[in-house]
């Protein structure tokens, strides 16, 4: 079966769904088997499950006049959190073009969402009649988070991975600094999302 093979520079013309299989052509010699798209903002950024180099990995594609500063805050963000010793997927690559770059990551195929695990209803109560332990080791790692001067600004559930007992830090693009002069106001109101 031929698979399609697009171009990283084509992907605003696929609209709102890309083929799935497909090939993603990187620049020379570098090239992505998408298996499965998890996220699409057409025009703008491509969150897909793939095979790269033989592994499985995350890759965010990004395309478009944003493209370069949608890479760099994703880079910049993952090298915070790396510096911090706060557990994030591996960076595996990032390159910037002229408009188009990505971001590949590690993939851990078993690794659920903490709105998953923890049953969160749409209000964010679990429905499980007990605390899970996926919410405490979320809290323990905002905390650590908080405590290396942290903050990530879209703090919510699906930006919390549950894999083996472990909560990993995803959407590092929104990963900044904290404040010296706001730190506590900062902390609580990113507690308070």
């Amino acid at each position: 079966m031929s698979r399609h093979k697009i171009p990283i520079e084509d992907l605003p013309h696929t609209g709102r769904k890309p083929p799935a299989p497909v090939c993603i052509v990187l620049g020379e010699d570098n090239q992505l088997d998408v298996d499965r798209w998890l996220r699409i903002l057409p025009g703008k950024r491509y969150v897909g499950r793939a095979i790269w180099k033989g592994r499985q990995v995350l890759v965010k594609l990004f395309v478009g006049p944003k493209a370069t500063k949608m890479a760099t805050a994703e880079r910049d963000g993952i090298k915070k959190l790396c510096e911090a010793t706060l557990p994030t997927p591996e960076l595996l690559d990032v390159r910037i073009q002229k408009e188009a770059a990505w971001a590949i990551t590690a993939f851990f195929p078993q690794a659920r969402s903490l709105s998953e695990v923890a049953e969160l209803s749409v209000e964010g109560y679990s429905r499980l009649p007990f605390c899970p332990s996926a919410l405490l080791e979320a809290t323990k790692i905002i905390a650590a988070m908080h405590n290396a001067r942290l903050i990530q600004q879209d703090i919510h559930p699906n930006n919390l991975l549950y894999n083996e007992g472990q909560c990993l830090l995803v959407d590092a693009a929104e990963v900044q600094s904290i404040d010296q002069s706001k730190s506590f106001d900062q902390s609580t109101h990113n507690l308070g999302k």
